[in-house]
């Protein structure tokens, strides 16, 4: 009769440890994580009549939180490097005009299973253009509103793979783009 009692205990303690522990399980996608991104991105400039579009490529690093149910807060940081570049002729003469690196600060809001995540993020970022002509050439650096949305999907407990579209406004230019990458839990 004791030793019933006794088992019986036991069992209800353990049934009431594993609950909570299954209610204090982390998402997935919570706590600080870094990764590399590879995509193509497309810039328009007010005072050209196209568009100029490359290869980029960089990494981010960021941490999130589980602020409700399956609903994470966080922050990121970004650095990326830009391959667009295109000539133009204006008046005979050839100028190169080119996207340099960018990076920026995003908060983000995501929606997240076991499995997969689904993310919006919204910042300010900055990037660099050089213009190029007749052996002379200048660069600028401007900022404006960074946005994007995406998804991260689970390969393994420490490994997620990421893809992303974002837009970003500057003084006289705007960019789009889309990338896709691998992002390392901590």
């Amino acid at each position: 009769n004791i030793m019933r009692k006794l088992l019986l205990s036991v069992a209800i303690i353990a049934a009431f440890s594993t609950t909570s522990f299954a209610q204090e399980a982390k998402n997935p996608f919570e706590g600080a994580y870094a990764g590399g991104m590879i995509g193509v991105n497309s810039y328009s400039f007010d005072d050209l009549d196209e568009n100029i579009s490359g290869v980029t490529y960089g990494g981010l690093l960021g941490y999130r939180a589980e602020v409700s149910n399956g609903v994470l807060l966080g922050m990121e940081g970004y650095v990326q490097g830009n391959q667009a570049n295109k000539d133009f002729v204006v008046s005979g003469i050839t100028a190169n005009v080119s996207s340099d690196a960018s990076y920026g600060l995003n908060a983000t809001l995501g929606f997240g299973s076991e499995k997969a995540l689904l993310f919006v993020v919204a910042g300010w970022g900055w990037n660099g253009v050089s213009v190029s002509a007749l052996d002379q050439s200048a660069s600028e650096s401007d900022n404006g509103i960074h946005a994007g949305i995406g998804g991260e999907f689970v390969l393994s407990e420490t490994i997620n793979l990421r893809v992303q579209g974002d837009w970003q406004d500057f003084d006289g230019a705007s960019s789009i783009g889309g990338s896709a990458g691998i992002v390392f839990k901590f």
